[in-house]
């Protein structure tokens, strides 16, 4: 039993290290969209693309180890429409990430249940709602849910170039940054590094709090 205490809480505290390094790079992103230009803008972005695959890694942690699902969806469907009165008046017309983020959890769901039920959600979803990220978003929960090492590998390349018919080709480069969020979550960081133990309810304060302070300081300072 103390063996088994001791492996949750090496996972949770890797998780929790995954969940603030994405935190951090979010930041760094929206801190280049908003407030730099040039090379450090550039560099703000690529760093920042580390942030949503993160993101997406804990959405499939999160329905795997949920004790319950009803819970979880409404809980991040609450972060997503609070989030979205803040997003609004900051961002171009489109819903936070948070909606995204649900999408994919549900896709997991609707997968599990029914394959054919899932297909028909990831072909139908994007078409109805414009969601960031798009089928990219949507599918990579699903992708670290369902595989590992190599497939998941080229699963996330698949997925990736679902963005072709939406973005530039300079975008594509940038969004190909997102790659590199594959080594920081197969890395071996609970060996490395102190346990992290952060609150359950974080990110569910930090990403509209975050976006409230953007907002405050663009149009007030």
């Amino acid at each position: 039993m103390p063996s088994k205490s001791r492996e949750e809480a090496s996972t949770s505290s890797r998780n929790d290290i995954l969940k603030l390094i994405g935190v951090l790079t979010m930041t760094i992103d929206h801190v280049g969209y908003f407030f730099l230009a040039g090379n450090l803008e550039l560099t703000a972005r690529l760093i920042g693309r580390l942030a949503f695959p993160l993101f997406a890694y804990h959405i499939a942690v999160g329905y795997r180890y949920t004790s319950n699902l009803k819970k979880y969806v409404v809980r991040l469907s609450g972060l997503a429409i609070v989030s979205q009165l803040v997003y609004a008046l900051i961002f171009p017309p489109q819903l936070n990430i948070a909606f995204t983020l649900l999408g994919g959890l549900l896709l997991i769901y609707a997968y599990e249940e029914n394959i054919w039920s899932g297909v028909l959600l990831i072909l139908v979803l994007p078409l109805v709602v414009k969601v960031e990220y798009s089928y990219f978003g949507l599918l990579l929960p699903l992708v670290f849910y369902r595989l590992q090492g190599i497939k998941q590998f080229i699963a996330y390349l698949i997925c990736l170039t679902s963005l072709l018919y939406r973005v530039t080709a300079s975008s594509l480069l940038v969004q190909s940054a997102s790659t590199l969020a594959l080594p920081v979550i197969w890395f071996d960081w609970q060996r490395w590094l102190p346990r992290v133990r952060l609150p359950k309810y974080f990110f569910y304060v930090f990403y509209p709090g975050h976006l409230g302070i953007i907002f405050l300081i663009t149009n007030y300072f």
